[in-house]
């Protein structure tokens, strides 16, 4: 250090100010105060009653140090309160007191201490004397999980002000408690409050719960109480035991009858009444805090009435400034010499206000010597032990989303016109843009500088078309691309066409009225994201006209048609058959690194790297019994035959299927498959129908009609093999 303070005397200077002297203990030369004094200044005041100055659950043990300016309003039901709580530890089940010394007479260590608190069958710490200071809150859990050798996990607070819990499994991660089922039962869990976390927490803690409350030096009946009452039913069926260290043994026994006797069994009536002496002596060390405050203020309120123009005035607002700024630094002849010093109400007899004057003369009973100038200075010289809890405020910001301004669609274009009815695209107009050249106008495309391959794949331009394009950041389009919906592809020219919706709504229409005179299908045609989606990469799942189930894309057509979508997934022998589209260095660039990059930006919030297209991206094998290839190839399995379906069944679907469906009501329809591909028709209602007339009285009868439903059914049967055979 030495040797680098020659070199920065600025790190010389950070490093004692941050780390040699406390915070505490800096000065400035001047400062600006304010004090509980300025929160309701206006109260009592017109300007007061439509708001009120409120306060939160604790005790008034300090109502007589309360700003002036405010007063404590006690409801009558509450007034036994403090009286009633203090009865609570006199009951015999919270009368137990422990020293936390060894057989020396020394302090106990903090896993000592942890043993103790174990072998009475505790479970619960509260520290509220802050016993606990070397030790994290987690690794005081998990100490306490190796002294106890039966509970099955540890709550502690994480610095985040939540509770944790620690497995005694070391295989399991530290969980909040609100995501466990141990929220609503911590029978057989250790709990640690530490010190900060003694107030204003609520843990649904077993009813019979026991809890140890430790003790430390001027701890007040106010913090012992709060810590107390995180056990909810310590009036009925909980309770607590207090364990002190020998300093604090030692200030129970001086205070109580007289300095006790050291053989003197001591329980929680000792410590009640050492309570309210510690309660005591604490708002007499704040007397002469709460009369620097009050007379601060009516300084303060005094210069603000009597300069009223300081906004306009430099005068004003300069002799404002001097009554406002006080100096704060003191020599150490002012710190810790003679402590005879004149009123510090002194100034302070003509007030411009009456209630300032009122405040004054009130003041000036409390106005005390210099007798308490060691104690008010003492805190910089005694050594601090206990726990300092950062007090954070969150200030949420709102991003509102950003709306942006959405095209119109034109309309359907001449140039797929021409294709739909010639099944040649005019690669060279305007209106369509290879699929590459689209995806090299993206960021990710741009930065990989992707272009155009000797492929067919293109896409129409309104395919390209989302928002209008900020001038300032033409990037966002990125964050509207269109998912692939709707291909139109040509087997003649061997040439594919991604369109959108509405193009595709305009299309169907003609596609069903040109009936076999069309040179293109219409393939509907999904991204595989998941397993369950991979038979879209078959370019069957459904097409108009329907393409014929012997047909055959070409590799490049599905390969490229996935990365323009951003798939993710693929059977196994398609999986091969891009790895070697990516081994055989295709035009335009396409690197795994560009995929990878790609996928990103197509399937926000998956994981892509745990894929088949993750696996391609990172460049590593795979095998036939990987988890997605299993699982995808018992989805994708047949279960039946392939019925070959043309344009008649598709003529029947629309008229006869639906007459039939309509009609028949009553029954289902059902449809075999044989193994030589033979199809049989099956008709519910008709069986029924025979199955009542069998129990009919008349046979000769029924048997007619058996016969006629026979027959009925033989030519329906007949009929239908005609039409699949067709």
């Amino acid at each position: 250090m030495s040797s680098f303070d020659k070199l920065s005397r600025a790190v010389a200077n950070y490093y004692m100010n941050r780390f040699v002297f406390q915070p505490y203990a800096r000065q400035f030369t001047i400062k600006l105060q304010a004090s509980a004094w300025d929160i309701p200044q206006n109260s009592g005041e017109e300007t007061a009653r439509a708001a009120r100055t409120t306060g939160f659950s604790g005790t008034n043990d300090n109502k007589y140090l309360m700003p002036m300016n405010i007063e404590q309003e006690d409801l009558p039901g509450l007034l036994q309160t403090n009286a009633e709580v203090l009865s609570y530890l006199l009951q015999p089940r919270n009368r137990k007191y422990s020293v936390l010394v060894d057989h020396n007479l020394w302090r106990l260590s903090e896993h000592d201490m942890l043993k103790t608190i174990h072998d009475q069958g505790i479970r619960i710490l509260i520290d509220s004397g802050a016993y606990i200071l070397e030790t994290g809150n987690r690794d005081l859990a998990k100490l306490w999980l190796q002294v106890d050798g039966q509970a099955q996990a540890a709550v502690y607070f994480h610095s985040d002000n939540r509770a944790w819990v620690v497995y005694r499994d070391p295989a399991k991660r530290d969980t909040p408690l609100l995501a466990t089922r141990l929220a609503n039962n911590l029978e057989n869990c250790l709990v640690y409050f530490d010190e900060a976390h003694t107030r204003g927490v609520d843990l649904k803690l077993p009813e019979n719960a026991r809890a140890a409350l430790t003790l430390a030096l001027k701890q007040t009946k106010d913090n012992t109480m709060q810590a107390a009452m995180r056990l909810r039913q310590l009036r009925t069926t909980q309770s607590v035991m207090f364990f002190a260290p020998p300093e604090v043994d030692m200030s129970i026994r001086d205070v109580c009858c007289n300095r006790l006797p050291i053989n003197t069994h001591i329980e929680s009536p000792h410590v009640i009444f050492w309570l309210l002496e510690q309660t005591c002596r604490a708002n007499e060390d704040l007397q002469p805090l709460f009369q620097a405050q009050g007379n601060d203020f009516c300084r303060r309120t005094n210069a603000l009435l009597k300069y009223p123009d300081y906004v306009t005035s430099k005068d004003s607002k300069r002799n404002l400034l001097k009554i406002l700024q006080q100096p704060e630094h003191q020599t150490l002849m002012q710190m810790y010499g003679d402590t005879s010093r004149s009123s510090t109400s002194q100034g302070l007899k003509n007030m411009l206000s009456s209630r300032l004057q009122g405040f004054t003369n009130r003041l000036s009973q409390y106005d005390i010597s210099g007798v308490y100038q060691a104690d008010i200075f003492g805190e910089v010289e005694q050594e601090q032990e206990r726990e300092l809890e950062v007090q954070l405020e969150t200030q949420r910001e709102t991003e509102r989303p950003v709306h942006y301004q959405a095209l119109n669609y034109l309309g359907l274009s001449a140039t797929i016109l021409d294709f739909f009815k010639a099944g040649k695209l005019n690669t060279t107009d305007k209106e369509i843009r290879h699929a590459f050249d689209y995806i090299g106008a993206t960021e990710v495309g741009a930065k990989h500088d992707i272009k155009n391959t000797d492929s067919r794949l293109f896409v129409s331009k309104e395919f390209g078309r989302t928002i209008e394009l900020p001038l300032n950041d033409p990037t966002v389009g990125d964050r509207f691309l269109r998912p692939v919906e709707w291909v139109l592809w040509s087997p003649s020219t061997q040439t594919a066409l991604v369109i959108i919706p509405e193009e595709a709504e305009l299309l169907i229409p003609k596609l069903r009225l040109a009936r076999g005179k069309v040179k293109v299908h219409l393939i509907a045609y999904a991204a595989p994201i998941t397993r369950a989606m991979v038979p879209f990469n078959h370019l069957l799942y459904y097409s108009l006209p329907p393409v014929p189930l012997n047909a055959t894309f070409p590799v490049w057509l599905k390969v490229e048609l996935g990365i323009l979508s951003g798939r993710l997934y693929a059977d196994f022998e398609e999986w091969k058959l891009i790895c070697d589209y990516f081994k055989g260095s295709p035009k335009g660039n396409i690197s795994r690194g560009f995929l990878l990059e790609w996928l990103g930006v197509r399937c926000r919030a998956h994981d892509v790297l745990h894929t088949p297209m993750g696996y391609i991206c990172l460049d590593r094998t795979a095998t036939e019994m990987d988890p997605f290839f299993v699982q995808i190839a018992t989805v994708a399995a047949p279960t039946i035959p392939a019925i070959p379906v043309e344009d008649a069944v598709e003529e029947i679907e629309d008229e006869k299927w639906e007459e039939e469906e309509s009609d028949d009501e009553d029954g289902s329809l059902y449809i075999d498959a044989t193994k030589d591909g033979s199809v049989e028709k099956y008709d519910s209602a008709e069986e029924d129908d025979s199955a009542e007339e069998d129990d009919s009285a008349e046979e000769d009868d029924s048997a007619e009609e058996d016969d006629s439903d026979e027959e009925n059914g033989s030519d329906e049967e007949s009929d239908s093999d005609e039409i699949y055979e067709k």
